[in-house]
């Protein structure tokens, strides 16, 4: 009688969201520390699904058929975060738009992100419209949404979920967090972790 084989295990998939503001220096630090040398190094392996939510500490009110942004670093911030979520909106292949919003983050403002991030890039017109518009100050209004939606314990820029889960020391040691959560199959770049 031939041998049942189990089918193989279907690789996991970690869920990462991270909350952030456009010219948060903790948020600034932890792009470039960690979220792009992370994404660098694991994007290849399609075991992450990672989300960015540009907003951290700002407030949208909503007046008729538009919203009106207050930002924690200033009207500069808001339209920076505005073209982080254009981009996501538009661009919504992450091998596209979180290059780009590693590029945005911490830039002085939104013509200088151009400048240095967007010149000559096919899409530049199209995330200026959005940037600058209202479709701009609904998608940060909504990003807000998402933002609220974590409650009162909200007390930090960025905020990082892995698998619906806080964890502050991937603010620290992102790679590696998300290795550990990685299950078997194991890609070569975690090794080190185990």
């Amino acid at each position: 009688m031939p041998v049942a084989v189990p089918p193989p295990k279907k690789a996991n998939v970690v869920q990462v969201t991270i909350y952030m503001e456009a010219q948060c220096p903790d948020t600034t630090g932890f792009i470039r520390r960690q979220l792009l040398p992370s994404w660098s190094r694991l994007s290849s392996t399609r075991r992450l699904n990672i989300t960015l939510v540009p907003f951290g500490k700002a407030s949208c009110v909503a007046e008729e058929d538009d919203y009106r942004c207050d930002c924690q670093h200033g009207k500069d911030e808001c339209e920076l975060n505005q073209l982080m979520n254009c981009a996501i909106e538009h661009l919504p292949d992450p091998e596209s738009h979180i290059p780009l919003i590693g590029c945005v983050q911490g830039k002085d403002n939104l013509i200088a992100a151009f400048r240095s991030c967007l010149n000559g890039h096919s899409s530049s017109d199209l995330l200026w419209t959005c940037s600058i518009g209202k479709l701009g100050r609904r998608l940060h209004a909504l990003a807000g949404n998402k933002t609220i939606s974590i409650g009162d314990s909200f007390n930090f820029v960025p905020w990082v979920v892995l698998d619906g889960q806080r964890e502050n020391d991937a603010f620290y040691a992102l790679e590696e967090n998300l290795c550990k959560r990685i299950q078997e199959p194991i890609p070569k770049q975690c090794l080190k972790f185990l």
